[in-house]
């Protein structure tokens, strides 16, 4: 006999969740055709919303969950489906025994359904996006946006910072191409001087310096330019300039151009002031590289020549004559143009 009762007990459980399961099935089926008359389909789809929705929630708590999250998300699956179904079962007993009349219970049932329908929606999303590999890809893109949203905020208040230094950086280019495209000249025929940048040391302050005498007014004048007359002065080599071989170096003001000791060469004069300019065109000089805009800038030589260095730097890259430097400064090639285009030729 104590052998029969467990076999008995399930058949007894069996039977008895069949019981249950039928009659729950059969109940909610009457409710949901109030909602759903003579539609078949749309009362099976209940069903699955209501009945079956509890089972499933369950099934899944016991086995698919795999983070905290998801079961919780499974739990209140189970509850809603739960709660579903006990809400039809309740309202078609109360139609059945005339305690409740079906015309006011469409309001409620349609709303429990609708509730129901949302409520699984939400729940299958959520439980979704709890699984660890969808959380922590979703909390590195809610990472990499926040980082994102940083970078651009500081970029903006760096370029506001900037803006007058930006925009000075390509204002003199702007006016030259105007200048170019209107065809006009600034007064007296002479190329627009950009504003000198500072050194931070002069030429005749730097190093000691050796006059050189009887250098006439009419020589003085040609490699000025009409500037105001300048007394030459030649610096004293240093030692780091003794070297056999051609050096391309930083040295002492006044700034040096190319110097070879070995040749007994002598020391490089410098007349005038730096011209500071950024370049009109895009070239390659003297295997050096000039882009559009870049900054450069000048000293005029006792021999006529102008040395190139490259921004603030004090180490010359080349070296090129006054319609070379135009051409730099303007972009307009003097030789191209007979008449100078409104630059005063060599006398």
């Amino acid at each position: 006999m104590k052998k029969l009762m467990p076999f008995v007990a399930g058949v007894g459980l069996l039977i008895f969740a069949l019981a249950v399961g039928t009659i729950v099935i059969s109940l909610s089926y009457r409710a949901l055709g109030l909602i759903f008359p003579n539609d078949l389909f749309d009362q099976l789809i209940g069903l699955a919303l209501f009945d079956a929705s509890a089972l499933i929630w369950f099934t899944v708590f016991v086995y698919l969950c795999e983070s905290t999250m998801q079961y919780v998300y499974a739990f209140l699956g189970f509850l809603l489906g739960l709660g579903g179904t006990i809400g039809l079962v309740a309202i078609e007993v109360g139609i059945s025994s005339k305690m409740l009349m079906a015309a006011s219970m469409l309001k409620p049932l349609t709303y429990i359904f609708i509730g129901v329908a949302v409520g699984h929606l939400i729940l299958l999303y959520a439980r979704h996006a709890a699984a660890p590999n969808v959380n922590a890809k979703i909390s590195l893109g809610i990472d990499k946006a926040k980082i994102v949203d940083e970078g651009q905020k500081q970029a903006e208040e760096h370029l506001a910072k900037q803006l007058p230094h930006l925009g000075a950086a390509i204002s003199n280019r702007l006016i030259q191409e105007v200048m170019r495209d209107l065809k006009l000249s600034s007064a007296g025929g002479q190329v627009i001087d950009l504003p000198a940048l500072d050194v931070s040391t002069t030429p005749a302050a730097a190093t000691p310096v050796v006059k050189i005498p009887g250098v006439g007014f009419i020589k003085n004048w040609i490699l000025n330019r009409g500037r105001k007359a300048r007394t030459y002065e030649q610096a004293v080599p240093s030692v780091a300039m003794a070297a056999a071989e051609p050096v391309e170096t930083e040295v002492e003001e006044p700034y040096r151009g190319y110097y070879h000791a070995a040749k007994n060469e002598p020391p490089l004069v410098y007349v005038g002031e730096w011209i500071n300019f950024l370049s009109a065109v895009s070239i390659v000089h003297q295997g050096r590289k000039i882009v559009d805009g870049m900054q450069l800038r000048a000293l005029e030589r006792s021999d006529g020549l102008y040395d190139l260095f490259d921004g603030e730097s004090n180490v010359a890259f080349g070296v090129t004559d006054k319609k070379g430097l135009t051409f730099m400064q303007t972009g307009v090639n003097e030789e191209a143009s007979p008449a100078g285009d409104g630059f005063r030729k060599e006398e």
